[in-house]
């Protein structure tokens, strides 16, 4: 599911302007980001250019920003009765991805 989400964002005209990493794949260090290995794979991180690190909903926000076709996610995401529910929604989506099927690697 991650990487079919991922790969839409990363089809966008704009995409040019984010840099998407798979954190799956032999060359990636988490250490050498200055992140934690272990969360790296657990919750979502987005780190921008000046260096900050957002996390999960965070970090989806930021893509909505960044992509056009995805301004209204942002806004809306903004509001906290929609901030609310997309956080509790993304924790138990985070908290069940472990027992999902995964996607084959194509690598």
């Amino acid at each position: 599911m991650c990487s079919v989400e991922m790969n839409r964002y990363r089809n966008n005209s704009r995409a040019c302007d984010l840099d998407f990493v798979d954190i799956s794949k032999s060359d990636f260090s988490a250490e050498a980001e200055g992140l934690d290995s272990k969360r790296v794979n657990e919750i979502f991180h987005i780190k921008t250019e000046s260096g900050e690190v957002l996390l999960g909903v965070e970090g989806f926000r930021y893509i909505w920003k960044t992509l056009p076709g995805y301004r209204w996610a942002y806004e809306l995401s903004g509001l906290p009765p929609a901030r609310f529910l997309l956080n509790i929604g993304y924790e138990i989506f985070r908290r069940l991805r472990p027992y999902l099927p995964k996607r084959k690697n194509d690598n």
